[in-house]
């Protein structure tokens, strides 16, 4: 129920409004990370998982030990065809801000650590913009 995401919002400043939005957020930072997500119509991805094609040249598998071994993270890998093309970040339940921008700046650490070319910061900007600008209208709607 709508009404009662916000009052979960604002109950909770760090909440994210509900499984919908989490998967939103997360995929505009893929985007802005230039990553290209498997599923990428919006009415047929999953709430709760998201695949993602690692840039050219790396391979998901490493970008999943690597993320592990290296940050205490996990991800899942690839499966069938798409093992070592992608990984999978999964976003279900109370996730907070937090968790998805500690996520975020895990894969984009993880990529450069495997040499892939990406700016540091990038998806983990545009979720914070996201995020911001979300919340504004959350305390618009709930000024009104």
């Amino acid at each position: 129920d709508k009404q009662e995401q916000i009052q979960m919002c604002d109950q909770n400043p760090v909440f994210i409004a509900g499984p919908a939005n989490t998967p939103d957020r997360l995929r505009r930072a893929i985007a802005a990370l230039g990553l290209k997500l498997v599923v990428n119509e919006p009415h047929l991805a999953s709430n709760t998982i998201s695949c993602v094609y690692g840039p050219d040249g790396c391979d998901g598998n490493q970008l999943v030990a690597h993320a592990s071994q290296a940050y205490g993270m996990s991800f899942g890998l690839g499966l069938g065809m798409l093992n070592g093309k992608t990984f999978r970040i999964g976003h279900l339940g109370s996730l907070a801000v937090p968790m998805m921008l500690s996520g975020l700046t895990t894969i984009e650490m993880a990529l450069v650590d495997l040499g892939c070319k990406l700016k540091l910061g990038t998806g983990f900007a545009a979720a914070q913009d996201h995020y911001r600008n979300n919340q504004i209208a959350i305390a618009k709607h709930l000024a009104a």
